[in-house]
């Protein structure tokens, strides 16, 4: 077969469009699957800890350090960090979370076709997070005289990451505390990664996922139960008598707005039949 010159120039002019074209397919699912924020950001975030005096321990799960100081924490999760020194109050500061421009930097960097698979990547690995404030700086205060730690800690809300379902429907009267179980169903399953952080008081629980519940017991008084998503916090108040379990039920509205209420034992068992219980790593222990 013969070539004219014609032709050749043809094939020549067609390999140079179409080499950029597809240098930037490349890269654009290159970019897609690492994803745009997760390149940037990476999968954590340092966050620096000062305390007024210093000296003292700053943790988040197994990860402690003494201030000041630097924690390395993963972008996805929601996250507390706790503060303590012997001969003061212990301090709780809950992080929150926002999305971080590189999250859209998919759109342009890897095309609309591609850019959902970036964006489902940083969600993934948390890329697309950014946790804040990135510097904490807490005054701790003196423990009030004649007050000791075993106290305070005695008072607080108690986790109970071991608890069982038949448990909860077990009077707890001998005790004289309460007991407060917080259900979050859902037709997502529990491998939905939709963190919440829930609270009673200032006290934070620990974080639930969509299918799970988690428990934690206190003293007889009103309180205020808050569930927080790294953004907004939704409350509820609540009054509660020893020897009681208290259920609620945490529900999605429509726009993404969450509701907290209380549901009667009943509903509760119904619900617990589709719900596992938060592990023990998502529970924020008495300090």
């Amino acid at each position: 077969m013969n070539v004219t010159a014609n032709d050749f120039d043809v094939r020549h002019a067609v390999r140079r469009l179409t080499r950029p074209v597809m240098n930037a397919l490349v890269a654009g699912l290159v970019v897609a699957t690492s994803g745009c924020g997760t390149i940037i950001n990476g999968r954590t975030q340092r966050i620096s800890v000062t305390t007024e005096p210093a000296g003292a321990w700053a943790k988040v799960g197994s990860q402690k350090i003494t201030t000041p100081g630097e924690l390395e924490l993963p972008r996805r999760e929601l996250h507390t960090i706790q503060i303590g020194k012997d001969g003061y109050q212990p301090s709780r500061v809950d992080l929150s979370k926002r999305i971080s421009p590189c999250f859209f930097g998919n759109i342009p960097l890897c095309g609309i076709i591609l850019a959902p698979l970036g964006m489902l990547v940083d969600d993934n690995s948390g890329g697309c997070y950014v946790n804040e404030p990135t510097h904490i700086d807490v005054a701790l205060r003196n423990l009030p005289p004649g007050v000791t730690l075993a106290q305070l800690f005695d008072a607080a809300p108690h986790p109970m990451p071991e608890t069982k379902v038949d448990d909860l429907f077990t009077p707890c009267a001998m005790s004289g505390r309460a007991r407060i179980c917080v259900l979050r169903p859902g037709a997502l399953g529990n491998k939905t990664r939709a963190d919440l952080r829930i609270g009673d008081g200032d006290i934070t629980i620990g974080t639930m996922t969509i299918g799970s519940y988690l428990c934690w017991n206190r003293s007889p008084a009103t309180t205020t139960i808050k569930a927080s998503n790294g953004d907004a916090e939704y409350a509820l108040d609540l009054q509660v008598l020893a020897g009681h379990t208290y259920f609620v039920q945490v529900s999605v509205k429509i726009g993404g707005r969450f509701s907290l209420a209380p549901i009667d034992a009943n509903q509760a068992s119904l619900l617990l039949q589709n719900c596992t219980p938060v592990p023990s790593d998502q529970y924020i222990p008495v300090q």
